[in-house]
């Protein structure tokens, strides 16, 4: 057998990853066939190459911490009273697993990934389907019994939900991260295309989040955008101009998307709202798990826990069989699975903050993935998953690649 590989072979993971990078504007069904093919080809690649990278320590770090949170999950199989149940649940977060080990293998088995190739990719299929979306709302119009039901802001954003497939939160991240990567490119140039280009996809996606209305998908993207301005290497008054003109840009949404308006003074209104409902959440969540801190109760016995408190808490005002969740993911792990799983959950972000003090990107990513955390289970639905095993993988294990690469030839 030859010790060269044919990188032009349909078994390079990269083609694989690189339609994984379209997550957003793919049905999830797609986006974990992409997932499992990149697995698999990874795989070939690691077993067929003769001329294997030695991936560097962070490579390997991280690579453990990756993989623990899910492995933990994996081991309460073991003691599930209904193992269907919790399977299913996990299975949902398989991507943990596969995604991470299908860039690692990718990487060692010798494969060349250009991490600028994958966040175009990225940023064009976001840009794809907010245009998409946007066309078909402004040619629907408001739909009026929304309209009347729950207002402007109610009304767009299920819309928009009805027609991208995507939670709003979600799709929130899912442009904010977009947002960060176009920001990031116009600071360093590394694109190397008109900037005119990455100001227009920016300017677009900023206004499309605004319109969205997602409180704190936009904080968190705010916050990782001062964030990667600050850390940022390149100082010129180029990035000066960009960053403030960005911050400048959203005061001015602010002041004049409509349905942003409703989501702001919805936080100060008296009454039952989406706001005070989360506020009552947020008691049952850490009521229950001041008591189930240790070990958890388990995640086939965490949404009874919490709709028994529910009942109490809003005293019949909200259904208590609507299963609403925890609406953040540290409360959610703690109290499913203990304060053992909440430290593998914070330790690669921990790890990965320690890092990023030179890759502003990063740094973005942790800020939005980490906030947007405080107010959403974003491990709990696949899309979420998707988001953070995929560029936490790819911003990790493509910036700590060996000084020393053993690459092959595409030729």
């Amino acid at each position: 057998m030859s010790d060269r590989i044919d990188f032009n072979s349909l078994l390079n993971p990269k083609w694989p990853l690189f339609g994984l990078a379209l997550f957003p504007l793919l049905p999830l069904k797609i986006s974990g066939l992409f997932a499992g093919l990149a697995l698999i080809f990874s795989i070939v690649t690691f077993v067929i190459s003769k001329k294997r990278q030695t991936p560097s320590k962070e490579m390997n770090v991280f690579f453990a911490l990756f993989l623990a949170l899910p492995s933990f999950y994996l081991l309460e199989l073991l003691w599930a009273g209904d193992t269907a149940y919790v399977w299913s649940v996990l299975q949902r977060k398989m991507g943990l697993i596969i995604i991470p080990l299908a860039w690692y293998l990718a990487l060692v088995g010798g494969v060349r990934l250009d991490l600028k190739r994958f966040l175009q990719v990225y940023v064009l299929g976001v840009v794809g389907i907010v245009l998409f979306t946007l066309l078909v709302l402004v040619i629907g119009g408001v739909d009026p019994v929304m309209y009347k039901s729950g207002g402007l802001a109610f009304s767009v954003r299920t819309q928009i939900e009805v027609i991208s497939g995507l939670h709003p939160t979600y799709f929130g991240v899912a442009v904010g991260m977009a947002i960060l990567i176009c920001l990031d490119a116009l600071y360093t140039n590394r694109w190397k295309i008109k900037p005119i280009l990455v100001v227009s996809a920016a300017t677009l996606l900023f206004t499309f989040l605004f319109v969205l209305a997602a409180r704190m998908a936009i904080g968190a993207t705010f916050i990782g955008l001062i964030m990667l301005t600050l850390v940022s290497q390149v100082h010129t008054a180029w990035k000066w101009s960009i960053g403030l003109g960005s911050v400048l840009l959203g005061i001015t949404l602010v002041a004049v998307v409509p349905s942003m308006q409703e989501r702001i003074f919805e936080m100060v209104e008296p009454g039952v709202n989406a706001t005070s409902i989360r506020h009552g959440i947020y008691g049952c969540a850490i009521s229950e798990a001041r008591l189930y801190w240790l070990w958890g109760c388990g995640v086939e016995f965490l949404q009874t826990r919490l709709n028994g408190c529910y009942f109490f808490m809003f005293n019949g005002l909200v259904d208590p069989f609507k299963n609403l969740n925890t609406h953040n993911e540290y409360l959610n792990i703690l109290l499913g699975r203990g304060i053992f799983a909440l430290l593998l959950f914070l330790a690669p972000i921990v790890l990965m903050l320690k890092k990023a003090n030179k890759k502003p990107l990063l740094l973005g990513f942790l800020a939005v993935f980490a906030l947007v955390c405080l107010t959403e289970n974003l491990l709990e639905r696949q899309i979420g998953v998707f988001f953070y095993a995929y560029f936490s993988a790819a911003l990790v294990f493509l910036n700590f690649q060996p000084t020393q690469q053993i690459t092959l030839s595409d030729e």
